[in-house]
């Protein structure tokens, strides 16, 4: 389009062209949507028979998302670490204010320092990338490079992010630490205690608690989103599609006038070994969409009400090869004449048609070719795509010379043994009947794997995020309890003067990390719990969301916690507290 076009007037005027030509008063009869080329790859997820290799603007969001968090973890950690170290750095807070320097002198400082840090942590941040990225490759089945973000553009963006991150990680505790009163830090008579958001009745909250809160509510968040995500995955990778997909391959017939004779011949070929358990036709086979819908009704019915159907050609042999189950009735007998005045309903259909408990002897019409045909079987619903999407009602009959769709693809059930001699043979049997054109073999079950090769993706980096945070937010707490507890050897080492036991004192220093844990699973768990479903709502076939995954992820934190607690309680325990307590 010319620039500045509005493309809503475009769409309006391609309708009324085409409608025009088409001679169709109704306007609504024909409409078309106008989709701009650069979002073709990630937003049309909703689209149905676009070009293949999509990708879906969710997943970026939703990686950017918990990638965020994960820095947001990191700068929390600066943040918990920074303040809790500051009578390490009290004293010379006070000399240079005594000296003449400012408050905001020092916050300077401190910013400062954090952009330094910054900026050596995005070199190793690089050389980290360039090593790991062949991996991550791997992951997401994409070939990244460094050099995809060059550019002055990105440039400004990278300047910008390190000048954030030091911000959001400096802020904070050049806010606490430029506030120390400088005659009371010089006489030892002063607070480190971090920003007290809340206090009542004896409980307070601050808000290096509350960056602790969010690193442990965020791990145990991922946790229980990993698990899901994989317990998803199982389910619709072992769910019954109404075929028994394994050993069970395809072959696409190319359209002209000999693929009814070029069908007939394989079939004559292949059934000769003994490899071949059975051999079909179709139009349509599970595992890709179903590209062949009209609108079926009853004969006789006064309301005339059609239901949108999939019409899929078939022969004899079809439901057989597949292993589906006729659930009710009977299934075709044989292609000749007779059968193919006769259909068969798939499980949608019939309740489409609220005919499930009587479907049988009811005819219908709307076939492209005029025909009616009486039904004579209900088979059990065939999942022609993934669970991502539900079965839709689907009409069968017999197609052969009488029907212009023939056999597009081949079906062959075939023995597990000796699979790759099988293999080969129906290759030479191929080159052999239709040496004009390549043969396009696929597996049934590589069609519906491919289906979930997104959701794996997904699932695999969740899974490294997990880690990931799982890691930085273990890293952090096991610095901070470490500084918490030196902080407070010389209690620790009067206590164990005056008699206190090893676990008396972890239940004094472990107090405050059980309650912050508990808070962390009181909130994420109700926040993950809507994630999740929101997530299954993708699907259309869903496990239930597992509730003790909540509760065995909380503990499992819990336990990781405890224990760092217990190593540090162990190492100043066993040491001499009369090192503690015989000098400064």
């Amino acid at each position: 389009m010319e620039p500045n076009t509005n493309p809503e007037f475009v769409k309006e005027k391609i309708i009324e062209i085409v409608n025009k030509e088409l001679s169709h008063s109704d306007e609504s009869s024909i409409s078309y949507g106008l989709q701009a080329l650069k979002d073709i790859h990630l937003r049309s997820a909703n689209i149905g028979w676009d070009i293949t290799g999509q990708g879906n603007i969710s997943n970026i969001y939703g990686f950017s998302a918990i990638a965020v968090l994960i820095l947001l973890l990191a700068c929390f950690n600066y943040m918990n670490l920074s303040t809790a170290r500051s009578t390490l750095r009290a004293k010379e807070i006070g000399l240079r204010k005594t000296i003449g320097a400012n408050r905001s002198k020092i916050i300077f400082q401190f910013l400062i320092e954090s952009l330094i840090i910054t900026v050596f942590a995005v070199i190793i941040a690089i050389i980290s990338v360039e090593i790991l990225l062949p991996l991550f490759n791997n992951i997401i089945g994409k070939s990244l490079t460094l050099y995809n973000f060059s550019g002055v553009n990105y440039l400004l963006i990278f300047i910008g992010l390190i000048i954030l991150v030091s911000l959001m990680a400096g802020f904070y505790p050049a806010f606490v630490l430029s506030r120390f009163n400088a005659s009371k830090v010089l006489k030892g008579n002063f607070s480190t205690a971090s920003l007290q958001l809340f206090k009542k009745k004896g409980f307070q909250l601050r808000f290096r608690q509350i960056m602790v809160i969010i690193q442990l509510a965020t791990t145990v968040g991922l946790i229980i989103a990993a698990i899901m995500i994989n317990i998803q995955l199982g389910y619709v990778r072992n769910k019954g599609l109404g075929i028994q997909k394994e050993q069970l391959l395809s072959i696409e017939n190319p359209w002209g006038e000999n693929m009814l004779t070029r069908f007939k011949n394989m079939k004559n070929k292949l059934l000769i070994s003994p490899n071949i358990l059975g051999f079909s036709g179709a139009c349509n086979v599970p595992g890709e969409d179903l590209n062949n819908r009209t609108g079926i009704s009853i004969v006789g019915d006064i309301d005339d009400n059609s239901v949108s159907c999939a019409l899929i050609g078939v022969d004899s042999e079809h439901f057989s090869v597949l292993e589906a189950e006729i659930i009710q009735g009977r299934d075709f007998i044989d292609n000749s004449l007779p059968e193919q005045k006769y259909c068969i309903l798939n499980e949608a259909a019939a309740k489409a048609f609220n005919i499930s408990e009587s479907p049988i002897g009811i005819k219908f019409e709307g076939f492209f070719d005029d025909s009616t045909k009486r039904n004579i079987g209900v088979v059990k619903d065939i999942h022609y795509k993934s669970l991502h999407e539900s079965v839709e009602p689907a009409v069968y009959f017999i197609s052969e010379e009488e029907y212009p769709y023939y056999f597009t693809k081949m079906l062959i059930r075939v023995e597990p043994e000796n699979f790759a001699s099988t293999i080969s043979f129906i290759n030479d049997s191929w080159k052999e009947i239709a040496p004009e054109w390549p043969i396009k073999l696929n597996f049934i079950s590589d069609r519906f794997e491919s289906m979930y090769s997104t959701d794996k993706r997904v699932s695999k980096i969740i899974d490294v995020f997990t880690c990931l945070a799982l890691f930085i937010s273990l890293l952090g707490l096991f610095g901070l309890v470490a500084f918490v507890v030196g902080s407070r050897t010389k209690e620790i080492g009067i206590r164990k003067v005056l008699g206190a036991k090893i676990y008396q004192i972890f239940k004094i220093l472990s107090a405050e990390f059980i309650v912050l844990t508990i808070l962390a699973n009181i909130i994420i768990w109700p926040v993950v719990y809507f994630i999740i479903e929101r997530w299954l709502n993708n699907f259309v076939f869903t496990t239930n969301i597992k509730l003790w995954l909540f509760p065995m992820s909380g503990f499992l934190v819990f336990i990781l916690v405890m224990l760092i607690v217990v190593f540090h309680v162990l190492k100043i325990t066993r040491a001499n507290p009369v090192e503690a307590l015989k000098c400064e």
